[in-house]
């Protein structure tokens, strides 16, 4: 507080006499219940959290080459990781968050991640005559993530030994084991193919399809999600004037799926530590859940002028339906939520970006300015 001679807090802890410890020292007056009130020096050195994580990261591929413009390859990356979180509240801490005890608390929570994934594909890089280039590819991918975590936490028990931070030392009435996790799963088979004329006009066509494990139970076991796209080299068909040094006109129309939440389509229920009972459903029931849409249609130019200098600029609109989200709902419906998916929502934007790049002998000189505008619009209301 303004006015105070905060020197006097800096030794935060002084020794009680009646309990044998060293306690909190902070103002009679400046105390009051607020989580805020407690003395900074101790929040630092007697409110300790800490993070200990170790993880590691495996990487493998391989390609094998079945003629010149024909290749296999394969790849697998594992991403595993431990971490253990202890929080040690000391004796004389605020007793609003040490959930009443006077002896301290501590929290311990472990938890595991483990990713996998790997995809196989099967790549084309083929010419035909001068005027023709076909760039493809098909494949199909797996990417695994689980994550599992168990905590505990509570006061330490008032016959316990003060500021000894263990589990085994908890109020019984207070303590609170909790265990959370999570199993995620996708796999997919995609394509992908480009055709060149005369390195001047590109035709890009792609499809994705998608088995999610959050679609489980729904009617939609899958979703697919294709995209083209058309690109012109105007530099490349014409004798274009020298301040045009490069030159390309786009076009696509892209769709992208994305699952909605996990456990929505799986019945789950939520344990309540407190009473130590199961709780029950508490959401409207779900009806016919979708997975999310966006449809994108962008048109837009890169070029660069003067050899130095490149623009590029973007139209873009996107549609999207089908996005999951929760509101509450009156106590006299005798729920609390209710699952409802949007009826259409439309983002429209422009993009552009400006750049700047020479050098003059062992000097280079590179800037971008960039600029980006979007309308969000609600088209249409969840039914």
């Amino acid at each position: 507080p303004r006015g105070e001679n905060f020197d006097l807090y800096r030794r935060f802890e002084r020794y009680n006499e009646g309990t044998k410890l060293m306690e909190q020292f902070w103002s009679t007056d400046m105390e009051g219940g607020d989580l805020r009130m407690q003395n900074p020096y101790w929040i630092n050195y007697r409110n300790l959290r800490n993070t200990d994580k170790k993880r590691y990261m495996l990487s493998f591929s391989a390609s094998y080459d079945i003629l010149p413009w024909l290749n296999v390859a394969g790849r697998v990356r594992l991403d595993n990781s431990n971490s253990l979180y202890t929080q040690k509240l000391y004796a004389s801490s605020n007793t609003t968050i040490t959930d009443g005890g006077k002896n301290g608390h501590y929290t311990e929570a472990r938890a595991y991640d483990t990713q996998t994934y790997a995809d196989l594909m099967v790549n084309i890089n083929k010419t035909f005559g001068e005027d023709w280039s076909l760039n493809a590819n098909i494949g199909a991918s797996i990417n695994n993530i689980k994550t599992d975590e168990l905590s505990y936490r509570g006061p330490i028990q008032e016959n316990g030994l003060p500021n000894v931070f263990n589990v085994f030392d908890l109020d019984d009435t207070k303590k609170r084991a909790e265990k959370t996790g999570w199993h995620d799963q996708t796999q997919s088979i995609f394509a992908s193919v480009e055709v060149g004329w005369k390195q001047m006009l590109y035709l890009t066509v792609t499809g994705r399809n998608d088995w999610a494990s959050q679609l489980a139970n729904s009617p939609e076991s899958s979703f697919f999600y294709p995209s083209v796209g058309l690109s012109w080299v105007p530099t490349a068909t014409f004798n274009m004037p020298d301040a045009i040094s490069y030159l390309k006109l786009r076009g696509s129309i892209a769709s992208v799926g994305m699952p909605f939440p996990r456990h929505l389509t799986v019945p789950t229920y939520e344990y309540d530590a407190t009473n130590k009972v199961w709780k029950d459903k508490t959401h409207y029931p779900i009806g016919d859940l979708k997975p999310e849409r966006t449809i994108t249609y962008e048109v837009g130019l890169d070029a660069r002028l003067w050899q130095h200098i490149n623009l590029s600029a973007s139209w873009y609109r996107a549609d999207t339906k089908n996005q999951t989200f929760d509101p509450s709902l009156p106590p006299s419906s005798s729920y609390t939520t209710i699952y409802l998916q949007t009826g259409h929502v439309r983002n429209t934007g422009v993009e552009l970006s400006l750049g700047y790049d020479n050098q003059w002998r062992d000097f280079r000189w590179t800037t971008n300015f960039t600029y980006s505008w979007n309308k969000n619009e609600i088209r249409e209301l969840a039914a």
